[in-house]
């Protein structure tokens, strides 16, 4: 009995407990659920309601939290988002249309023809151009001009040979002058009717030869001649010393150094054939050593520090100044000429159609050499030399269907030994192509070591002030070019990364300089190379449409 009594609910006779208070603990039937929930009186109800607010603001808390948190990942997603998107629209606007590297900072606009044009001097300041008769002084930094000196004279000198303190000299076909920034001419040599094949000035004067030959080649019994000067003067118009050689067919191969000159001496008479290398001071003119090249052809003659480089033929041979030691030899190369021997910094760098030598002037001996794919232009600057190659690569290409025949009636029916418009199963199939593409490589001068190689860059190379830039215009690559294409890229010259490229309309071209932040060229007219190579086969004398200066990092 006291078992039921204590299973039924104190306030609710005769109804079971179906659990307890939340407050006190107390047993509570379902009358007491339907009156206070899980408590057993209004008082446990009423201080017990403090809790329960507690805790469902709590709960109402942590969920507005968690949202809260949501909304800050979702807006700053967003926000993220916008900056990329606002980031990615400024780069390609200012990539493509505000970033004013590569573009033309300045251009002077002036008619000029290449054979009657040269620059006389370059600096951050100013330019000074000579073009036909007159001396243009252009500023270097905006292009404007600050002045022009008319002379009539300087318009028949058309070679520049060096620039002096205040003067510069230059050359015609007979004469040599000397002339102020003013356009005054201070003085002039003339060699009457003695072309003048060979100039260079050296230290300490000018070395000059001039030379007329007569031949007649319808009179075989005719005995050629020549009559020759070689002369040395001085920046004053003295004569330091002369010679004559008068023998046919003359001086053929001169090389000027700063102490030493060498020249090959080369005799045809009574159908004997003689010849010989000699050198000789370049102050006095007096022979110092001679070899006998009798034998061989003597050529890409040379004198590097005072040690005279030639070929034979079969070697490129370098000899001491006094002309008893024999220093080095490099296998020769038809293509190996003057122009593609270069001396910087110590080194001596040799190229030719498919390898590069260097030397070291300092211990006279032979560095390194590599062989190169296809080497074009190459410039050294801060103990690296940049070379533009090309790389072979076999592609297969499907066959042409453009001029395929199709053939008569009947022929079809024939073997296919006796059908000449069966095609082979090679024409049926692809064929092999091989395609050159650019590339830029950059090697360490003291080591040979690859340092870095840039792909699908090449062109003419200009290496100055710190500064890595490439000029590549597709008219000079292929003349019939008329989109006035030119590619600009500047790079950086210890990684090989392009700063920047840009493709312009303006076809410019040598001289090159860099000064400061600008690439100083030559603006030409592309319509007129056309013609010109059309004409006569090559553009020696393209027209020039003034100079351009292009902006860099």
């Amino acid at each position: 009995m006291e078992s039921s009594v204590k299973n039924t609910c104190p306030r609710h006779e005769g109804l079971a407990i179906t659990g307890k208070c939340m407050k006190c603990g107390a047993g509570i039937c379902s009358e007491c659920r339907s009156s206070f929930g899980y408590f057993c009186s209004a008082e446990c109800l009423e201080s017990s309601r403090g809790n329960i607010d507690h805790a469902e603001k709590e709960k109402r808390r942590l969920e507005e939290q968690s949202i809260g948190r949501t909304i800050r990942i979702v807006k700053s997603f967003l926000l993220c988002a916008m900056v990329v998107i606002v980031i990615g629209l400024g780069w390609g606007t200012w990539k493509f249309f505000l970033d004013p590297s590569g573009k033309p900072v300045w251009r002077f606009e002036k008619s000029m023809v290449s054979n009657n044009f040269f620059v006389v001097s370059e600096n951050e300041k100013e330019t000074i151009i000579k073009t036909l008769d007159e001396l243009i002084t252009i500023s270097s930094r905006d292009g404007k001009e600050l002045g022009t000196l008319k002379c009539p004279a300087l318009n028949d000198y058309t070679i520049h040979v060096k620039t002096l303190d205040g003067s510069l000299i230059t050359r015609n076909k007979n004469s040599v002058a000397k002339f102020d920034l003013k356009g005054v001419r201070l003085w002039e040599r003339s060699f009457g009717d003695k072309e003048i094949v060979h100039i260079a000035a050296v230290e300490k004067g000018i070395l000059v030869y001039a030379l007329k030959q007569t031949v007649d080649y319808e009179d075989p019994k005719f005995e050629p001649t020549a009559e020759d000067k070689m002369i040395f003067l001085d920046f004053d118009n003295k004569v330091l010393w002369e010679k004559e050689f008068n023998v046919y067919p003359g001086i053929c191969e001169i090389a000027s150094g700063e102490n030493i000159l060498a020249y090959v001496d080369s005799t045809f008479k009574d159908k004997k054939y003689s010849s010989h290398l000699k050198t000789a001071d370049v102050l006095t003119g007096d022979e110092k050593w001679k070899i006998n090249m009798e034998k061989t052809a003597c050529g890409s003659l040379t004198i590097i520090n005072d040690t005279v480089i030639f070929s034979d033929g079969k070697n490129l041979n370098a000899v001491s100044s006094d002309g008893k030691t024999k220093l080095w030899k490099v296998k020769a190369d038809s293509y190996i000429g003057g122009e593609n021997i270069s001396f910087s910094d110590g080194f001596i760098f040799i190229t030719s159609y498919n390898s590069l030598t260097c030397i070291s002037t300092t211990e006279n001996k032979i560095l390194w050499e590599k062989k190169l794919e296809n080497p074009a232009d190459h410039k050294f600057a801060d103990g690296k030399i940049y070379i533009s190659l090309s790389k072979g690569i076999e592609k297969e290409v499907a066959p042409s269907t453009e001029h395929e025949v199709k053939p008569p009636p009947g022929f079809n029916q024939l073997d296919d030994d006796m059908n000449p418009f069966k095609k082979s199963d090679k024409e049926k199939g692809p064929s092999k192509k091989t395609v050159y593409e650019p590339y830029l490589a950059c090697f360490d001068a003291a080591t040979g070591n690859e340092l870095w190689r840039t792909e699908k860059v090449s062109g003419v190379i200009v290496a100055q002030s710190g500064k890595l830039v490439v000029i590549r215009d597709t008219a000079k690559e292929n003349f019939m070019d008329l989109a006035n294409m030119t590619m600009i890229y500047q790079l950086n010259p210890g990684s090989g990364k392009i700063i920047f490229e840009r493709w312009g309309k303006i076809p410019v071209t040598a001289p090159f300089n860099i000064i400061g932040r600008q690439l100083i060229g030559v603006e030409y007219e592309k319509a007129q190379d056309l013609i010109t190579k059309l004409t006569t086969g090559n553009s020696k004398f393209e027209q020039y449409n003034g100079i351009v200066s292009f902006r860099l990092r």
